[in-house]
């Protein structure tokens, strides 16, 4: 399993996948990454060579967020590979690259109704705001803010073995 930036000529396959998700509320711009944006990328998740999930990100649009703020436009998975992992693996990539676990200010927009996204956000900080509206299909969409983990040495340590370690691995964790 990999995580790889896309190539452009890999956007059917990102548009394919969200296509099959069915989990995202609006339709996104799913266009080539642009080189001249060096933020906003498409993070490809690789299974034994083939790809089965997504996730695009960039700088915040929402005009309440601060300057220098992202945004998780999308993260998609396979349906048949969903509740395994992948999406926080993906995820977790993600926030890397982003910056997050060094303080970075993240946002993110789900459906109300979609409880995956929402758990898998949570999972990660992100907390709804308040703030939320309605899609272009009707479905209600919240903003989620990720708020700053407190970073205790056993919060360290759990983000260093989740950061490291490969879903579906054995480990012990003797730190709880």
């Amino acid at each position: 399993m990999q995580v790889r930036e896309m190539k452009p000529e890999e956007i059917g396959l990102c548009r394919e996948l969200y296509a099959q998700s069915g989990s995202c509320a609006e339709a996104i711009q799913l266009g080539p990454d642009s080189p001249d944006d060096q933020w906003r990328k498409t993070l490809l998740l690789e299974k034994d060579g083939a790809v089965i999930g997504f996730c695009r990100f960039g700088p915040a649009s929402d005009a309440d967020l601060p300057r220098g703020a992202f945004q998780i436009e999308c993260i998609c998975v396979q349906p048949r590979w969903q509740g395994r992992g992948y999406g926080s693996y993906l995820l977790r990539r993600t926030l890397h690259q982003l910056g997050a676990y060094q303080g970075t200010e993240l946002c993110a927009w789900a459906c109300e109704d979609n409880h995956a996204a929402r758990a898998l956000y949570k999972k990660f900080d992100f907390v709804p705001d308040g703030t939320g509206r309605q899609a272009e299909n009707g479905r209600i969409v919240r903003l989620l803010r990720r708020q700053s983990p407190q970073l205790t040495a056993l919060t360290l340590c759990h983000e260093m073995l989740a950061s490291r370690v490969r879903p579906g691995a054995y480990v012990v964790d003797a730190t709880a």
